[in-house]
């Protein structure tokens, strides 16, 4: 499960430069035109500026912090997050640390540490849209522990906390507060939920439900044109197609994400959208069409130097490989090494 985001804006100010919310813009900005580095390096010098409190300092910690996560420095990104709650007094923020801290913690398998990290994030705030957050982060870690049913649990509870909210609100006020955060918010715990269904529990009977939240996932994420969000949500449209044997849909909605990624430029989640592309074309008897992706998988996966912790559970079909490019190199070993990775 690709782009897992989950960009933090606060109101605090920093002094000589603009709010929390304009620098968090700017630093999209510069990421999605020149890269992460670049992204980070615009935190690093707004760190060494005149920061009026510890909480500012705080935020942008756990902004560099993100940044380091995507980049797959997990141990560095830890860094980050010890120094931002060191500063922050704040306890929304704190809350929001601890969540990214056990997202790093569990993609480094320390289980233990990051459960306890989401705890301590849940008992940290009474805000219910970073309870519901910590509640997808704790689904996220039973998912990598292979304990399903729990993170079924973790992922229905962020739901029922997000759609209560928004309820009470419209009842109560007519209209819903921070709209756009908490539908970002719900975008992020529906396609989980989905995913859960089709990469792990594999339960042919929730095609229709994964289908469903898919579709809420993509619909929000095009509402609020994000394009993380609609790339997750239409690569897990194309699984729900390819588990009913209808590779003939699936194949559109992999090149809409296909299509996204060529812009970004976000390498794992095209590598795996790759090999997505080329096993559906293979399953519509389309084999000329499915090489250049296979080709493209395998080019990538040879480049790769550690195991990738991160979720996707799309393992690879190893014979695919070996039938359509013979000459890859890729041998039985290094294909159990894959499968870890995307494991």
């Amino acid at each position: 499960m690709d782009f897992k985001s989950e960009t933090f804006i606060n109101t605090f100010q920093i002094r000589g430069f603009m709010g929390i919310e304009e620098l968090v813009k700017e630093a999209e900005t510069i990421k999605k035109a020149s890269g992460v580095d670049a992204a980070v390096e615009f935190y690093t010098a707004k760190l060494v500026g005149m920061i009026e409190s510890d909480n500012d300092r705080a935020g942008i910690l756990n902004q560099r912090g993100f940044l380091y996560r995507i980049k797959k420095e997990y141990e560095t990104a830890l860094k980050d997050y010890y120094k931002a709650l060191g500063y922050s007094w704040q306890d929304e923020l704190s809350a929001e640390i601890q969540i990214n801290m056990a997202d790093s913690l569990r993609l480094q398998t320390k289980f233990d540490e990051a459960h306890l990290r989401v705890d301590r994030a849940i008992l940290k705030t009474l805000n219910f849209l970073i309870s519901a957050k910590a509640h997808r982060q704790k689904g996220l870690i039973y998912v990598k522990q292979e304990k399903f049913e729990d993170a079924l649990n973790q992922y229905e509870l962020a739901k029922v906390i997000i759609d209560s909210q928004i309820s009470l609100e419209l009842v109560l006020e007519g209209f819903v507060e921070n709209e756009a955060s908490i539908l970002k918010v719900k975008a992020e715990v529906l396609e989980p939920l989905g995913s859960l269904y089709v990469d792990y529990m594999k339960d042919a009977s929730k095609a229709q439900e994964a289908y469903a939240l898919f579709k809420e996932s993509l619909d929000i994420s095009l509402k609020l044109d994000n394009e993380q969000n609609i790339v997750n949500a239409v690569r897990g449209l194309g699984k729900v197609a390819m588990m009913t044997g209808k590779p003939e849909e699936a194949i559109p909605h992999y090149e809409t994400a296909w299509d996204i990624l060529q812009k970004t430029q976000y390498g794992r989640s095209i590598t795996t959208t790759a090999l997505l592309l080329g096993e559906a074309h293979l399953a519509n008897n389309e084999p000329e069409k499915a090489r250049p992706y296979l080709e493209r998988f395998v080019a990538d996966v040879q480049k790769l130097k550690q195991p990738d912790a991160d979720n996707d559970h799309r393992k690879p079909h190893f014979e695919n490989i070996q039938k359509y490019i013979p000459n890859s190199g890729l041998t039985i070993d290094k294909f159990d090494e894959v499968v870890k990775m995307f494991s």
